[in-house]
């Protein structure tokens, strides 16, 4: 091979630029699947799991007889109870902010249609001698509705 820079470079470069071709492709290629990527996995996970739970009921019926030092009563007297109530305080959480929510949202709802009844009625009076005038500002308001964004 010759190192004098005759003829060594051209091949080089092409050499690069399909590498760099390549890779454009093997990333656009990744980045074209990836969002498909959380719903292979819980597809995976939705068949997996009766296996899995089937396993646990196995291993949890088995154990008394099996391993008779397993302390099965601090896990139906300690683990059951107290997950009940760290999911029974999620749920009352999670009921609880949502119930919020929607009150705020109700509440923003009323002070806007409250406002808006306002306008309406003041425009209303305003140009109650002028129908033309009236309805500019009909649409006006309502552009005004349309482009205005809630919360």
């Amino acid at each position: 091979e010759k190192r004098d820079g005759s003829g060594g470079g051209a091949s080089n470069s092409k050499q690069m630029r399909r590498l760099l071709v390549t890779w454009s492709g093997i990333r656009r290629t990744f980045l074209y699947y990836l969002p498909l990527v959380p719903a292979l996995f819980a597809m995976v996970a939705w068949n997996i799991f009766p296996e899995v739970v089937e396993l646990a009921i196995r291993i949890v019926s088995v154990a008394p007889k099996a391993l008779p030092q397993l302390p099965t009563d601090s896990f139906s007297k300690v683990f059951i109870p107290s997950t009940g109530v760290a999911l029974g305080t999620l749920t009352a959480s999670t009921v609880g902010t949502l119930q919020n929510r929607q009150i705020d949202i109700r509440r923003a709802v009323q002070e806007e249609v409250a406002t808006l009844d306002l306008v309406v009625a003041g425009v209303k009076r305003l140009f109650a001698q002028d129908k033309s005038r009236l309805r500019r500002a009909y649409r006006c308001a309502y552009r005004n509705i349309k482009t205005s964004k809630c919360m």
